[in-house]
């Protein structure tokens, strides 16, 4: 992502967080909380996030056959 200082970025990890959801992966955490992320004023500075993901397990028996 680029932009200028303090600017919205137009970049939420919902969509991202979706997709990896749907391939399997349980969210553990996510450093934006979902919000929109903003640029920072300190311009030799890279800023940084993190989304953390666990593969997700279900149990599959008679009862619940999975997919």
């Amino acid at each position: 992502l680029t932009g200028v200082t303090n600017a919205k970025s137009g970049y939420t990890t919902a969509d991202s967080i979706k997709t990896y959801q749907a391939l399997g992966y349980k969210l553990v955490s996510d450093d934006t909380k979902g919000a929109e992320i903003v640029f920072d004023n300190e311009d030799g500075k890279d800023q940084s996030y993190t989304v953390h993901f666990i593969h997700d397990t279900i149990t599959v028996d008679p009862e619940n056959p999975g997919k």
